[in-house]
């Protein structure tokens, strides 16, 4: 068996993490895709999942508010994952969501989120590219 010596420096770097955040207007819209405003949280989930693996990124965590306006930021499971990010030991590398009018729709709101996020050392990251 072979064995590296105690000194040996790993060159593998450490794995990247990411949370995903999911939102959906309606409640309908939260297991029914294609809806007017967006698609559903399990097709969110597969495409914030399958850019995560593009990233090389593990997801640590998904929050998810379902039937939910974007009207306020105001909304359990994103103020849980702002929480999160603030922790001292969430060492978060990227903030996934299936497009930007997820986290907010109001222009205030959508700048202090995203302030939070990189005061936190992540980067946020959308699946699409437009609004």
């Amino acid at each position: 068996m072979k064995t590296s010596p105690p000194h040996a420096i790993s060159t593998q770097s450490p794995q990247k993490r990411a949370v995903v955040y999911f939102r959906v207007s309606t409640s309908r819209q939260a297991t029914k895709n294609n809806e007017a405003e967006g698609y559903s949280i399990p097709q969110q989930r597969e495409l914030c999942s399958q850019k995560a693996q593009s990233l090389g990124a593990v997801v640590v965590d998904e929050f998810v508010d379902a039937g939910a306006s974007a009207r306020s930021a105001n909304r359990p499971a994103l103020q849980q994952m702002l929480a999160l990010l603030e922790s001292p030991s969430s060492d978060i590398d990227y903030v996934i969501v299936h497009k930007l009018d997820r986290l907010a729709r109001d222009r205030a709101d959508d700048v202090t989120i995203v302030m939070a996020i990189k005061a936190a050392g992540a980067t946020l990251v959308s699946v699409r590219t437009h609004r």
